[in-house]
């Protein structure tokens, strides 16, 4: 039986993501149960209390925070003690992250073993999975430019501008990304490149899905595209050791910068679209390898 405080909050989210709902009604839940009673009837240094009691990880700690202090706020009840230690714990996450980006730094793969994985998945035929992985590894992108259509002619990527392409023509294939992070700040993005191996994958995934359907890289077993909130899973189930788009892409980083490879790491940030200044504070480059930067 739903509580009276979660029906208030259902009747002024209507403009909520269904996900975003299901997230505060799993946090407001666990709240509750805890404490016996409702968000809006406790005191700032019991919901501190239970939160600090219902979890040690503090991005799951920041996640009931901030549920708390929605239904604080629906009630009119002050948040600044909720506010004070939402602070407190930016400073834990950012501190539980770099604990954990050192530690999984030292169980990455290197990139010999990545080309390896690579080389695998073409000698499998497991034509989709190679073509997402050497897009990953050559562009080095997030998991959004990887939502793909292939076609064989540029005027087909016109139609529709909220997607991404790899164009096949005669003697090379255009990589076109109209759909990424950073495209507000970069624009879009095309890359032309020659790869007979990619060519032959783009070919026999065609063959695979049938004619005259249209061919995504990322798609379900009937063919059709995969919805956004399943872009991060379907990525590192596919990936080498199952890690994700940025632990590709801290791998390409880590090496250029043991290399001392300034161009390298100017091309990454390219093509990722991600400006330098980005690369410094989320790879920890060192800033003496772009002095003028």
């Amino acid at each position: 039986m739903e509580s009276q405080e979660w029906n208030d909050y259902i009747g002024i989210s209507a403009f909520k993501s269904s996900q975003t709902i299901k997230a505060y009604k799993n946090n407001h839940s666990r709240l509750t149960d805890y404490l016996q009673m409702a968000i809006s009837q406790t005191k700032p240094e019991e919901i501190i209390e239970a939160i600090k009691n219902l979890a040690e990880n503090p991005n799951t700690r920041s996640s009931l925070l901030n549920t708390a202090i929605v239904f604080f706020n629906m009630s009119g009840k002050k948040t600044q003690k909720l506010i004070k230690y939402r602070i407190e714990l930016d400073e834990d996450i950012s501190i539980f992250k770099k604990a954990k980006d050192a530690k999984k730094g030292e169980t990455l793969p290197t990139i010999e073993e990545l080309n390896l994985y690579l080389k695998k998945l073409y000698t499998t035929e497991q034509w989709a999975n190679f073509i997402l992985n050497y897009l990953l590894m050559t562009f080095h992108t997030r998991n959004i430019d990887l939502d793909v259509e292939i076609v064989n002619s540029i005027h087909k990527t016109k139609a529709d501008k909220t997607r991404n392409y790899l164009v096949v023509r005669k003697n090379d294939i255009v990589y076109i990304r109209y759909r990424y992070k950073t495209v507000k700040t970069y624009g879009v993005k095309r890359n032309i490149f020659k790869s007979i191996l990619v060519e032959r994958a783009i070919r026999r995934l065609a063959e695979e899905r049938g004619k005259d359907k249209p061919v995504f890289i990322m798609a379900l077993k009937n063919g059709d595209r995969i919805v956004d909130s399943s872009y991060s899973n379907y990525v590192k189930n596919r990936t080498l050791n199952n890690i994700t788009e940025g632990d590709m892409a801290k791998v390409y980083v880590s090496h250029y910068v043991d290399e001392g490879n300034v161009e390298a790491l100017r091309e990454l940030s390219a093509r990722r679209g991600t400006d330098l200044e980005t690369l410094f504070a989320s790879y920890n480059i060192p800033q003496s390898l772009f002095p003028t930067a």
